[in-house]
């Protein structure tokens, strides 16, 4: 009796065991869009301005098609596809003159809580973030989190989130765009041509176009931005300079501290007198920047660490920030083809 009865106990078991792995079909879980925020939308929709031949990507402090790593405060908004974020960022409030800070971090990593800076009077803010990206409210609905990560700044109704068939910047598309800028940037007539034999006194270099009228296109030999001692540029007339940077190799160094304008780096909202930018080229790979530098960096294809403080737009593949950085966003940069088949720079207003 007490046989018969395990044997049906064990008939029992091997019938349940038989039934869930031959007939049940496995669970699969499927991750739902968070209704709580708002759908990204497109770029081009809250940037619908003429920003010149380097397009969205000047209305950035950081643009990257690759990774941005922020070891050092960082003081701009960043559009990046991976975000790793060691220090915090964002467009301090000066002036009150940036009306809208707008940010992009398609894939986070890490962020720190304190990073964006607190909407004002003068200033609202768009966070955007992957689709992939786990957002939940906490305190209440009051505050957010970022993969785990509260925010100290950031309401709800700041946060925006791609949906699975939809990003808000296209950095495939935006960086082909770039690359192309890159090259016809170098194909513009230049101006000058400048050189290590430019300079009489290699403790006194200076380059002057302050009675310059109009846009102006430089070559720039590699060899002079290696120089530790400063490079000194007047641009008193505040024309748009682009700063071809030629003969240098995948990978430069630059040490010359940049002096503009009897301008020092600092803090601002205001971006009237960003007028120099500095074109690397495609050919770049890796750009370190070790001195202090004003400008806006073109580097499409390169990875650009910066050691010294920058003031300027940062275009590259990946960005280290290993020294603090101030957004300067340029003034629109614009070219056209004459009938002699020569590129020229033209000046279009903000």
């Amino acid at each position: 009796m007490y046989k018969k009865k395990l044997v049906s106990i064990f008939q029992l078991l091997a019938l349940i065991i038989s039934i869930f792995t031959t007939s049940v079909t496995p669970l699969v879980v499927h991750a739902q869009e968070n209704s709580s925020f708002k759908n990204s939308g497109s770029v081009y929709d809250d940037l619908a301005g003429n920003y010149g031949i380097l397009g969205i990507s000047s209305q950035f402090h950081i643009f990257a098609k690759g990774t941005t790593r922020l070891y050092a405060h960082t003081d701009g908004n960043i559009a990046t596809n991976d975000f790793e974020g060691g220090a915090n960022f964002g467009t301090n409030i000066h002036e009150g003159l940036v009306s809208k800070e707008i940010d992009y971090l398609k894939n986070i990593q890490s962020i720190s809580s304190s990073s964006v800076v607190q909407d004002s009077n003068t200033r609202s803010t768009k966070f955007v973030v992957g689709s992939g990206t786990n957002l939940s409210l906490v305190d209440n609905g009051n505050a957010v989190a970022i993969n785990g990560t509260k925010m100290d700044h950031l309401k709800s109704s700041e946060i925006y989130q791609d949906s699975t068939s939809n990003n808000y910047i296209d950095f495939d598309s935006e960086f082909t765009k770039l690359e192309n800028a890159s090259t016809q940037l170098f194909g513009m007539s230049a101006t000058q041509t400048i050189t290590n034999s430019s300079f009489n006194d290699i403790n006194n270099r200076v380059i002057d176009i302050s009675n310059t009228s109009g846009p102006v296109s430089i070559n720039i030999d590699e060899s002079v931005l290696e120089q530790n001692t400063p490079l000194t540029i007047n641009n008193h007339n505040n024309v748009v300079i682009v700063m071809n940077v030629v003969n240098g190799g995948s990978n430069q160094n630059i040490a010359s501290p940049i002096k503009y304008n009897q301008r020092s780096n600092h803090e601002t909202e205001d971006f009237s007198d960003a007028n120099i930018s500095w074109n690397f080229g495609n050919h770049v790979s890796i750009l370190n920047i070790n001195s202090p530098f004003q400008g806006t960096v073109l580097a499409p294809n390169a990875t650009i660490n910066v050691y010294q403080n920058l003031d300027g737009s940062i275009i590259g593949t990946n960005v280290n920030i290993n020294a603090e950085s101030h957004r300067w966003d340029p003034n629109p940069i614009n070219i056209v083809k004459e009938e002699t088949g020569s590129v020229i720079l033209t000046k279009t207003d903000s």
